[in-house]
């Protein structure tokens, strides 16, 4: 075993304990300023997308990049062009900024974001996306300035950002989904005929699939939009993939390849 892996041992079980700890945003603020300080980066900005709703997503932030410049980031709109973000809805590996930018954005977009950065002494960094089960995004975004040697430590310790980010992730949805209510107490009937809506079929072919009469189908649709809030069915399926109610389950297992 390398003295490295011997070493950052203990760093990260005090970053676990306290990841384990983390109760509100003042500890998920602290994690965050943890990991950014172990990974060798000097500034974090931290995003949580719960994704409640498809138009407006909830969100938490939290960031400790100077306030003016995180002002500027959003009022000029520069989330809407960032290839580091565009990353992270596509992918699941951490990445540097480099290789991010690598595939995606212009030439254009690059300038007018990297510029905003730079002008404040951050001029590389990293991106660590965590997707949950139900369509949750968490992105970790790091900044450092070239002369820090972030490059080398990140390319280093990549598989341990992965892990923190996961840690940071796990602690956000403690935070951000603790005043969430419970999800709505869908029945497993209700659950298969939004299931077998989500794939296509209209009442009448899902009561041939399940040997009930189209009008009970009729009857557990409008039951689970009553229950989602919403008012048809194509809303009660969205409504019901993004709070988890309706997911994809392995029933059985093929034959092994």
């Amino acid at each position: 075993m390398s003295s490295r892996a011997v070493d950052i041992a203990p760093e990260l079980a005090v970053i676990e304990r306290q990841a384990a700890a983390v109760d509100d945003l003042a500890g998920l603020r602290q994690l965050c300023e943890m990991v950014t300080a172990w990974l060798g980066a000097e500034a974090f900005a931290y995003g949580l997308r719960q994704p409640s709703h498809f138009l407006h997503p909830e969100l938490v932030f939290l960031s400790n990049y100077p306030a003016d410049m995180m002002r500027r980031y959003r009022d000029e709109e520069h989330v809407q062009v960032d290839a580091v973000v565009d990353y992270a809805y596509r992918h699941v590996r951490p990445a540097s900024w480099k290789e991010a930018w690598g595939q995606y954005g212009t030439p254009v977009t690059r300038e007018r974001v990297l510029s905003l950065f730079s002008a404040y002494g951050y001029t590389t960094g990293c991106v660590i996306p965590v997707h949950g089960a139900c369509g949750q995004l968490s992105i970790l975004g790091l900044g450092a300035s070239t002369a820090s040697g972030f490059d080398t430590q990140f390319q280093r310790l990549r598989p341990q950002a992965l892990y923190l980010g996961s840690l940071v992730h796990e602690a956000a949805m403690r935070v951000g989904y603790s005043a969430e209510p419970e999800p709505p107490a869908v029945t497993d009937r209700e659950r298969q005929c939004l299931a077998w809506a989500a794939e296509g079929k209209t009442a009448w072919e899902t009561a041939q699939i399940l040997g009930i009469t189209e009008r009970t189908v009729i009857f557990h649709l409008q039951n689970a939009c009553v229950k989602l809030g919403v008012n048809n069915r194509q809303q009660a399926v969205a409504r019901a993939i993004a709070l988890g109610v309706l997911a994809t389950a392995i029933q059985d297992l093929p034959e092994p390849l």
